[in-house]
């Protein structure tokens, strides 16, 4: 009797342990949204071996986003200084946990994580990697095609299936998944093409043909001035289209796809559709949505500038609803309600739903209208285009070339002056010894501010070594 109570003990504690310790882990899968996701994420970085050999190591952005079904995964491709990184973080994404708290804002669907990859370099072998800010991916400058930071490597590609013609004699209708790894080097030059997987060889001698006449790019940038080497390593999918001509697309791995389940509430909102919602009642959403207003404001005289805000939701049938305002202009002394005027602009639209696979589904749309002055418009335009012109010149263009053999003293002390209107400006090298070339840079912007003329890097220099070498 005596053993049969000591068992029925030990059971019901084993019970109430697991019990305990199930309601635990329940509670903390609860817990898990991006916020969480993106955490766990930055712990099980790990710094890539092979990206040693590339010498250099920096800032890399990612945009993780949430299915309906709670999958974790990246809402847009990476530009990553080297394809260690990119695989290293879609790794770490492939196998992050999935969030339990599905989101229900458009403000909780995204998040936008940093990796410093050079922090998870082991202190021992940091003394040969250079380390680099955040950089602007390098841009594909090809007459005739246009092309920005974020689809540069895609206009690329498009380039040289443009290049490829399909020999008559293949009558194969299979696509060819094709990697290719490539530099584009400080210069804006492609070189190291490399052609590492490819089934057809008149494809990938073509690619290779192709890339020996590449157009040069706009370099990468990182560190606001300095241009940096970028290696990309591209996975596209290449298939025959008519008239000989060569079709390709970029490949999308598992971690850049939300699942294929289909979200069971077909009445829920789905922030992640595989297909946006598309304007069908005119040629630009923004102005069609302020027009009624502009006519009512100019009625009245009234010329400034504004901007409106808000979101709705474009049914499956593609009507709009739940119209609501984060932001609107203030024109009640000229009896003018912008929130109605705009609400019934917004009622009166049609639009293409969403969808996911070929089901519309609801989604969410916001949106930023804003009205310009058009004689103020073209004066900002002439600004902003004289402080581009400016930002494309280079430091040392613009003060002027001169080095001197300056030592620095490492200390863990900071060396400042006071500037003459009363701020303090470091000095050019960092504790440990390192040139550092912003505070150079702001040392010669002082100068200039204060009217000081000819060689500034000289003169800077000449004051920085009277003041702390002798």
């Amino acid at each position: 009797m005596g053993s049969y109570c000591f068992r029925r003990f030990l059971f019901l504690l084993f019970l109430s342990v697991c019990s305990g310790a199930y309601s635990r882990s329940g509670g903390a899968e609860e817990a898990w949204n991006l916020d969480k996701v993106s955490e766990w994420v930055l712990e099980h970085i790990r710094f890539p071996e092979e990206a040693y050999s590339f010498g250099m190591a920096g800032e890399e952005q990612m945009c993780l986003s949430v299915s309906w079904d709670g999958k974790v995964f990246l809402a847009s491709r990476l530009n990553t200084l080297h394809p260690a990184y990119e695989q290293e973080i879609e790794r770490v994404v492939a196998n992050a946990p999935r969030c339990t708290g599905v989101s229900q804002g458009m403000e909780e669907a995204y998040r936008y994580v940093r990796v410093d990859f050079y922090q998870y370099i082991p202190e021992g072998r940091r003394g040969k990697m250079m380390r680099v800010s955040l950089h602007t991916p390098p841009v594909f400058r090809a007459k005739g095609i246009r092309s920005s930071y974020f689809d540069g490597r895609e206009a690329y590609m498009e380039w040289l299936c443009g290049r490829i013609r399909v020999p008559g004699s293949f009558s194969g209708s299979i696509a060819d998944t094709v990697t290719v790894q490539y530099t584009v080097t400080s210069e804006g030059k492609v070189k190291d093409f490399a052609v590492l997987r490819c089934k057809e060889e008149w494809l990938g001698s073509g690619l290779e043909r192709a890339a020996r006449k590449s157009p040069k790019w706009k370099p990468a940038t990182a560190d606001r001035y300095r241009t940096v080497d970028v290696v990309m390593r591209d996975r596209m999918v290449f298939r025959p289209g008519s008239g000989g001509r060569l079709l390709c697309q970029a490949y999308e791995g598992g971690v850049y796809r939300r699942d294929a389940a289909m979200p069971e509430d077909y009445g829920g909102i789905v922030y992640n559709p595989d297909r946006n919602p598309v304007y069908l009642s005119g040629e630009s959403f923004h102005k069609d949505a302020l027009r009624a207003l502009d006519e009512m404001l100019k009625q009245r005289g009234v010329n400034v500038e504004y901007s409106v805000s808000g979101s709705f939701v474009v049914e499956k049938d593609g009507t709009a609803s739940s119209i609501g305002f984060t932001r609107l202009p203030d024109f009640a002394p000229e009896g003018i309600r912008a929130d109605s005027v705009v609400a019934d602009a917004i009622s009166k639209m049609c639009w293409e739903p969403a969808k996911v696979g070929e089901t519309p589904v609801r989604c969410l749309f916001p949106f930023t209208c804003k009205y310009r002055d058009s004689s103020k418009w073209v004066l900002r335009s002439q600004e902003s285009r004289r402080k581009r012109l400016y930002r494309t010149a280079s430091p040392a263009d613009i003060f002027g070339k001169h080095f001197i053999d300056l030592q620095a003293s490492p200390s863990a002390k900071d060396y400042v002056y006071i500037q003459s209107d009363g701020s303090l400006h470091s000095y050019p090298f960092s504790p440990s010894g390192m040139f550092n070339y912003d505070k150079f840079y702001k040392g010669m912007f002082y100068y200039r501010k204060a009217g000081v003329k000819g060689n500034l890097s000289k003169r800077y220099f000449k004051d920085v070594y009277n003041a702390y070498v002798k």
